[in-house]
């Protein structure tokens, strides 16, 4: 069976150079930084779960949310078959607080998005993600 995934970016589009918000996975999860990431919870579609994603991994909750129409396939370490939809939550304010799921992330930091590049994340697909959304922030 499919499993189905989603990546949201998030930008903060109100200051003169707009950023981007970059997680930190807890240390059980391995220290490394990520978009926003999770999965699609039983009959909720794509956008549903990449909107309840972003509240419950951030405490944000936008408006401006939107499907880039792009996606990735593969097959996680237990062999599952996935598809990961990559969305963008553009923020018209800067978010006065940030609430992270301790069971998932234990940091975050603001990056211009001139600033990331692929050493930024651990895996390729977030930064291609990242990419992607930096595009439509434009």
């Amino acid at each position: 069976m499919l499993h189905k995934k989603v990546q949201i970016v998030i930008i903060d589009c109100s200051h003169k150079g707009p950023k981007a918000l970059l997680l930190q996975t807890n240390k059980k999860r391995g220290e490394f930084w990520q978009n926003v990431t999770g999965s699609v919870e039983g009959d909720e579609t794509f956008f549903l779960g990449a909107r309840r994603e972003l509240e419950e991994e951030t405490g944000i909750k936008s408006s401006n949310l939107f499907d880039l129409n792009f996606n990735f396939k593969f097959k996680d370490r237990h062999g599952k078959e996935v598809v990961e939809q990559v969305f963008v939550a553009l923020l018209e304010h800067t978010p006065t607080k940030i609430k992270l799921d301790p069971h998932e992330h234990q940091d975050f930091k603001w990056k211009t998005l001139d600033a990331i590049t692929a050493d930024d994340f651990k895996f390729p697909t977030n930064f291609e993600a990242f990419v992607k959304a930096r595009a439509r922030a434009k």
